[in-house]
This record gives structure tokens, C-alpha cells and sequence, in this order.
């Protein structure tokens, strides 16, 4: 049975990756106009690609790229990232690296010789073990719960911890863009930066078991309300959607092998990365 697992490192990587290219690579597929999917916004195009376990969909606005993955394979927490998107992808054989949930940085105590780390910004828990307790945030006002025994995924609010027992991996990040198919108003308005236009990070299912992975190539920002609202419109996604904004900004990066015109930052250097094989 395979399980996510918490991948701990303070190793320094002696070279340099640069992007996403594998010397090994294969060509990638050919990009195909999608023709089986209902568009309710006919502006909106659509073209996919199908990648080994994974399918991708790349629309025109907002550059934004829609990747269905068969699970979560890994969750990496790296307490000092030194080592690439891109480098993980190929050192580890994924087929996707994407950025995972807030972090914060922990500057080193020189009177406790405790060194400098990076760690989760709000609750984080693998398992059985917590890692981090929650935290009062009004952009990570929600609780993403993913099972890896049965791949599903379900969301919470802050105050339904209790009801996440069940789910071996809990990451506090948010808000919601999207509950049982509603744009989630309330939760873009009250965050940080939902109503600004920045690159994005989501993750969205469908019935709480096919899973997406969504991010906004080359720095391209949309608000949440933008991105819910494209969501909804392209035709992908029927009948129950849920999405939830991981993280984004500068935080923003993808790396999927063999398809470097995909990859968007995946030369960046994060402790906290979702693997997909």
C-alpha cells in the first residue's frame, strides 16, 4: 500500500539543475484540440495532452493549466530547501512536482544553537504525527484532508478538525474558491490577496476523488473569484466541485516531465512540494 510520506532534509545539493529538462526525456505527445468536453464560455479553448498517468488540459486564459493526477504520491517537507522542483522530479521519477501550502522561515537562535528552517504556516499533520498547530489566518481558513488509502479528498473549515481523523495527510492552506459547485464568496472576500490578481496554486476534485492540480504558467495572475469563475465555466469539471487555493505568488511552480513548455518556475527552491507519479 503506498502512503504520502514526509520527506526531512538538510542536505546540501553540490549542483545545479537548470529547469525541467531531463536528458533522458522523452518527445512529449502530441497537443490535441479537446473536442469532448461542454464549454458553457465559448471563449474559452481548450487543448489537452495525455502524459503517462497523468492528463493535462491547457487553456488560454490566464495561461492557466489544469492537471488530472491519479493520486497524491508524496508529500515533501524539506526543513532546508536546497534541492529544485525539477531535481526532485527527476531524481525521484515524477511525473508532476507542484508547490504545495504557506510556509514560514524560523531564523536561526544563536543562545539555543537551534539553526535556521522553514515551516508549515498553519496545521500540518502526516499520519499520526502533527507537525504544526493551527493557526488564526484569514487566507488559510480552511483545512485540505486527503486519504491515501482510498485517494480521496474532503475540506474543512477550521473549527471541523475534528472531523479529519480519519485522513492521513491535513494541511491547513485556503481559502475555498469553490464548494459543492458555489463560488465561496465569503472565504475570497475575508482572505489576504483573493480579490488581487496573482499566479495561483489549486487543487480541485470532483466527487472528492478525481483529483486536479491547477496552476497559472509564467507568473500570469487572476484573482480567486477570476479563477473560480473559469473553473466552473470551461466544461471540465461535473457534477460536484470543490477547489481550494494552495498557495501562489512568487511561491508559484510546476515541473512536469517531458513537457518543459509546461514547467513554470520548477528551477525554485520550496520545502513544501506535492509529488504525483
Amino acid at each position: 500500500m503506498k502512503k504520502v510520506f514526509v520527506l526531512i532534509s538538510i542536505l546540501v545539493i553540490s549542483y545545479f539543475l537548470p529547469g525541467c529538462k531531463s536528458e533522458n526525456a522523452t518527445q512529449p505527445e502530441q497537443v490535441i484540440q479537446d473536442t469532448t468536453h461542454f464549454i458553457t464560455d465559448t471563449s474559452i479553448h481548450i487543448d489537452s495532452i495525455k502524459e503517462g498517468s497523468l492528463t493535462i488540459y491547457k487553456l488560454n486564459k490566464f495561461q492557466t493549466v489544469i492537471v488530472k493526477i491519479p493520486e497524491i504520491s508524496s508529500y515533501i517537507y524539506l526543513k532546508k530547501p536546497t534541492r529544485t522542483l525539477s531535481g526532485v522530479g527527476i531524481d525521484s521519477n515524477f511525473a508532476l512536482v507542484v508547490n504545495s501550502s504557506y510556509f514560514d522561515y524560523m531564523p536561526a537562535d544563536t543562545v539555543t544553537h537551534q539553526s535556521d528552517y522553514y515551516y508549515h504556516a498553519g496545521y500540518f499533520k502526516m499520519h499520526d504525527s502533527v507537525y504544526q498547530i493551527m493557526k488564526d489566518e484569514r487566507q488559510a481558513s480552511n483545512l485540505f484532508a486527503y486519504n491515501s488509502r482510498t485517494k480521496t479528498v474532503n475540506y474543512f473549515t477550521l473549527n471541523e478538525l475534528g472531523l479529519t481523523s480519519g485522513y492521513d495527510l491535513v494541511v491547513q492552506a485556503g481559502p475555498m474558491l469553490i464548494k459543492n459547485n458555489q463560488v465561496d464568496s465569503s472565504h475570497i472576500s475575508a482572505s489576504v490577496n483573493g480579490l488581487l490578481p496573482w499566479p495561483r496554486t489549486l487543487f480541485a476534485s470532483v466527487n472528492g476523488k478525481d483529483l486536479y492540480i491547477i496552476v497559472n504558467l509564467n507568473f500570469t495572475p487572476a484573482s480567486l473569484f477570476e479563477m473560480a469563475k473559469l473553473l466552473r465555466e470551461c466544461g471540465l469539471f461535473k457534477p460536484t466541485l470543490n477547489v481550494m487555493n494552495f498557495d501562489g505568488g512568487v511561491s508559484t511552480a510546476l515541473y512536469i516531465r517531458n513537457h518543459p513548455e509546461l514547467c513554470t518556475r520548477s528551477e525554485t527552491t520550496l520545502p513544501f512540494m506535492i509529488g504525483v507519479k
